[in-house]
């Protein structure tokens, strides 16, 4: 059985990825999902990685898509 990745975690790879077609799916995701996604848990694993990759863009570009899908903060 495979396994199955979280929308939460999923949107962790399609920022990091930042192409644009990634972060239109990172919309979608977020438009799909509504309140069960987990926001805070994606800010966390983002500010995980622009330390670990000293980067400070991507918390920036989550919080973009998701003021671009139409979402209050979530």
């Amino acid at each position: 059985m495979g396994a199955v990745v979280s929308p939460e975690d999923l949107v962790v790879t399609k920022v990091l990825a930042g192409r644009p077609k990634d972060l239109e799916d990172v919309r979608g995701i977020l438009r799909q999902t509504g309140a069960r996604f987990e926001s805070e848990r994606v800010r966390s694993l983002l500010g995980s990685l622009e330390a670990a990759l000293d980067r400070s863009d991507l918390r920036a570009l989550f919080e973009d898509q998701v003021r671009a899908a139409g979402k209050r903060k979530c």
